[in-house]
């Protein structure tokens, strides 16, 4: 096994810290060991070991602002950018 020896550090804020620490502390981890596995995974699959496909509050707020209209959807980014630059 490799040897800790360096520090990563992240800012998050109290609530977040505060409510993730204790659903760890629940399964008896930390918030280092949780981030220390999360790098691990990522590392032995190549990528996150999950979708963060998740919408955040921000975006789940822009969803009810919209109201529950329909949505623009398009086949491809091309056609997206051709529709973009008709205005």
């Amino acid at each position: 096994m490799k040897t800790a020896n360096d520090v990563v550090r992240a800012r998050i804020d109290t609530e977040t810290k505060r409510e993730a620490a204790a659903i760890l502390a629940e399964i008896g981890l930390t918030p280092s060991d949780a981030f220390r596995m999360l790098l691990r995974r990522t590392v032995a699959e190549g990528g996150l070991p999950f979708e963060p496909l998740v919408p955040s509050r921000e975006t789940l707020a822009a969803i009810a602002e919209h109201g529950g209209q329909e949505l623009d959807t398009y086949e491809s980014m091309d056609a997206l950018r051709a529709d973009v630059a008709q205005g």
